[in-house]
């Protein structure tokens, strides 16, 4: 028996067809800007397109915090998500001074997103460690 609720089975299979669709796009992109070489707006239409799928990731995210009837489940995932959203801004935060600082590199892409998912992750990691269930 899966201990996971409906809201969360639901955005389970919604997001990973997304990030299945995101990894097409991408694909599909990034073939096209490396033949095409855009420009200007095109450039940015470009750069929107595999963006989409992760911002409906997001919006898919809130929906499951909305349907989700489990107060527990439904603090857990937001304290993972503020943990996310911390290490987040802290790179960017650490970049920006960096930056003012006089240095003029550029941090790796999407170091910001990384950061997140890591910090989801280990948020989870140790909520488990630290709260084990009990043998069914």
């Amino acid at each position: 028996m899966s201990c996971k609720s409906p809201a969360a089975r639901a955005y389970q299979k919604q997001s990973f067809t997304v990030l299945a669709l995101y990894f097409v796009v991408f694909i599909g992109t990034n073939y096209l800007v490396d033949r095409i070489h855009p420009s200007g707006w095109p450039l940015f239409a470009f750069a929107l397109f595999p963006s989409l799928p992760l911002i409906t990731i997001f919006f898919f995210t809130g929906r499951y915090l909305k349907a989700e009837r489990d107060d527990f489940k439904r603090d857990l995932a937001m304290r993972c998500l503020l943990a996310g959203a911390g290490a987040c801004l802290s790179v960017n935060v650490f970049a920006g001074f960096l930056r003012i600082f006089g240095w003029h590199g550029q941090t790796p892409p999407f170091m910001e997103l990384f950061a997140f998912t890591f910090a989801v992750l280990v948020a989870k990691l140790t909520h488990k460690l630290a709260n084990p269930l009990p043998a069914e």
